[in-house]
């Protein structure tokens, strides 16, 4: 899960490009945004959230972080996997695990066929 999670995971000082890029990488249509240098989670964005930014002007060399998208709903390593699973809904398919230094160290993932978590 570290190899994915490093894929998908952009500085958010990035372009759009780069993003676009991570989501290709990830397949599963997002891609973490992170601080530059230290690696924090700042934030999920999705395709449909590139997509709404490209039609509202903004170029594939714009920065990452323009991009507009919802507060991202995290979980935390010491939560339990009925409080992690109580966060999934229609519209939230991936939410990140984080530690304690707000690094990404895992993600749960909501699938048709129902939730799994997937360990690091």
């Amino acid at each position: 899960m570290k190899e994915k999670i490093k894929k998908i995971t952009v500085d958010s000082s990035g372009t759009i490009r780069t993003v676009l890029q991570a989501i290709d990488r990830g397949a599963i249509g997002v891609a973490l945004l992170a601080e530059p240098g230290s690696g924090k989670f700042v934030g999920l964005v999705t395709d449909g959230d590139v997509r709404r930014a490209l039609l509202k002007g903004l170029g594939l060399e714009s920065s990452a972080d323009r991009i507009e998208h919802p507060e991202t709903i995290t979980a935390t390593v010491d939560m339990n996997l009925n409080e992690i699973s109580a966060m999934f809904s229609e519209p939230i398919r991936v939410v990140p695990v984080l530690n304690n230094e707000r690094i990404v160290v895992d993600l749960a993932l909501f699938g048709t066929r129902g939730y799994f978590p997937v360990a690091a």
